[in-house]
């Protein structure tokens, strides 16, 4: 990809990788502005970071993220009773899915709004913020 498809203040995810003898092990993502753009590299710092870190990257490596004023808006669409759903929730690193249709929506003050979801023949309670609509 060309430098000049690429302009100062962009905001890109810049790849990073672990290399060994066997290839490439892992793949390491930085979002990142863009400070300075030359023939094929730019120069950037982390977003991500609490302080400010320049680094230069290949272009080649980059991937310019674009953002729509009406998207900052945007919010997640609100399931509703019947639609087919999927929980994912995250507990000490291990990821837990439930796919199933929504059934109920427990909304008690003080205390954070709850679904109950029919996975297969089973009831399962999932947190209403970890639900995303599929049909």
């Amino acid at each position: 990809m060309e430098s000049d498809s690429y302009k100062k203040d962009d905001l890109i995810v810049a790849l990073g990788f672990t290399v060994s003898s066997e290839g490439i092990s892992e793949t390491h993502y930085t979002l990142a502005r863009v400070i300075a753009v030359g023939k094929s590299d730019l120069f950037a710092i982390d977003e991500s970071s609490s302080y400010s870190s320049l680094f230069r990257i290949p272009v080649s490596r980059c991937v310019r993220i674009e953002t729509k004023t009406g998207q900052a808006l945007e919010q997640p669409s609100p399931p509703a009773i019947g639609d087919l759903v999927m929980s994912v929730t995250e507990r000490f690193g291990s990821l837990s899915s439930t796919t199933g249709v929504l059934m109920e929506i427990q909304d008690f003050p003080g205390k954070r709004k709850s679904a109950k979801v029919l996975e297969g023949d089973e009831f399962k309670m999932v947190p209403y913020e970890s639900l995303i609509v599929l049909e």
